[in-house]
């Protein structure tokens, strides 16, 4: 499967590509307007294919018969066009009243359009990838994400630099990529689509796919939802310096969730030594977190270096969140490497119960923050949210699957993180010796969290279980 992990990272540097790009070309408040539409979209996504792809791909091994197959492919196939065209007609016929509910009449209803029609075409193109992971086509899945992703920037740079179409251009760019991807999907993929069409098997997948969903609108109002707070608290300028520091400190991410996936086949092996899987879950727990951050300091320590590289003076304001979004990516991506005990004991349903409820208390801490503090409470009550759900994560696994990770492991990299992070936040020296200071402190911490994990797993040996 980390071939077809390729794809998701060849997006995310695409998007770090146009980066420079949108923000040297839109205002702030452009920017975020950008960032709202994006916003809408992904919650058309939600609802365009009722994520029948999650269900296509649990049925797909359930009978290898190549008639079986090709039923599931094209039940899947013309129930996403459907399903798609329907909402996409909804959208269509309403989408004056949807602007001027969500927009307050501020935003031409045609970037809905462009948007909806945008994310229409991907994620029928979702079902037409799912295909070819299953069949194993990487080259195909690989080569087609490259030259989608190429296209992508081209046009954007095309109708943005050149033609100097704004916001416009940019979803206009995003409808050609997608629909010229369509086209070649469709005819590599169509001698495999017959006429048919399985209402038993169209339930299955269903059945599967819709309680996904619940799930997914708890991860969008937790990774997204508090852009439309802070347009509605404070202003469109404030979501562009919002939405560009989310973006840099998507960095730890990028960076980290990779390696992470390999690791989950290598702790799942291990499910038949229970006791190993436990100590190497805890141990592997406490290297990832002072991986990630390490990343989170020294993102946070140079995020107005960085802006200023990206996108000028213009989104300076957003580099005093950057610590907080980093320490937010970083509790996910640690949470990931907690999660592998719930999956063990086969308890996804907890997974879905803790999202659901942090989430609804991330609103709470949205509409309690956002007045008051702005773009910070709007980070604070993201971080706060994702703490939570580590807690819960806790909470199960000390009565599903009890392991002894090294707590006390945890709190010293934490802490000495934030005396860290202080010292090299209040420099106040001249450019090169604070850039020169903060390389000195970001090395110190990796020297004393390398010690400190090295001298636990020391004692740890040494020490007998008791």
């Amino acid at each position: 499967m980390s071939i077809y992990g390729l794809g998701a990272i060849l997006s995310k540097i695409a998007q770090f590509v146009l980066l420079p790009i949108y923000t040297r070309m839109l205002q702030p408040a452009d920017y975020g307007l950008l960032e709202m539409i994006y916003l809408n979209g992904n919650i058309f996504a939600i609802f365009f294919v009722l994520m029948i792809g999650s269900g296509f791909i649990r049925l797909y091994y359930d009978d290898e018969s190549v008639l079986y197959r090709k039923r599931l492919f094209s039940t899947t196939f013309y129930f996403s066009l459907l399903s798609g065209i329907v909402f996409l007609s909804l959208i269509f016929i309403f989408s004056k009243s949807y602007t001027n509910l969500m927009f307050k009449g501020e935003l031409n209803q045609k970037y809905i359009l462009y948007i909806a029609v945008a994310m229409f075409l991907s994620s029928v193109n979702m079902i037409l990838y799912n295909r070819l992971m299953v069949r194993k086509e990487s080259v195909k899945y690989i080569s087609l994400n490259l030259f989608t992703t190429i296209m992508t920037l081209c046009l954007a740079i095309y109708f943005l630099v050149y033609l100097k179409m704004g916001i416009r251009g940019i979803l206009i760019s995003q409808i050609i990529s997608f629909a010229s991807e369509y086209i070649i999907l469709f005819i590599l993929q169509v001698n495999s689509l017959t006429m048919s069409f399985d209402f038993f098997l169209l339930k299955n997948m269903l059945k599967y796919s819709i309680p996904l969903i619940p799930v997914q609108l708890a991860s969008f109002v937790l990774t997204l939802s508090d852009r439309y707070f802070i347009n509605i608290y404070q202003n469109i300028e404030d979501v562009g310096f919002y939405s560009l520091a989310y973006k840099i400190s998507a960095i730890v991410s990028l960076l980290t969730m990779k390696p992470l996936k390999a690791f989950g086949p290598h702790i799942l092996s291990l499910l038949k030594d229970e006791e190993r899987c436990k100590k190497e879950l805890s141990s592997f727990s406490s290297f990832f977190l002072f991986t990630v951050l390490s990343l989170s300091l020294l993102l946070s320590l140079f995020a107005s270096e960085i802006i200023l590289i990206v996108s000028g003076k213009a989104f300076l304001k957003g580099a005093s969140i950057v610590v907080l979004l980093t320490l937010s990516y970083s509790v996910i991506a640690f949470n990931n490497v907690i999660l592998y005990g719930i999956h063990i004991v086969k308890k996804n349903y907890l997974n879905m119960i803790f999202w659901i409820v942090a989430a609804i208390i991330n609103i709470g801490l949205n509409i309690l923050l956002i007045p008051r503090f702005g773009i910070a409470g709007a980070s604070s009550a993201t971080l706060i949210s994702y703490l939570i759900i580590t807690l819960f994560y806790f909470l199960a696994l000390y009565r599903v699957f009890r392991i002894r990770f090294q707590y006390g492991i945890f709190v010293f990299l934490s802490i000495l993180f934030s005396i860290f992070y202080f010292i090299g936040n209040n420099l106040e020296f001249s450019l090169i010796i604070n850039i020169v200071l903060k390389i000195t402190i970001v090395c110190a911490y990796l020297i004393i969290g390398m010690l400190s994990l090295y001298t636990n797993s020391v004692e740890k040996i040494h020490t007998p279980e008791v």
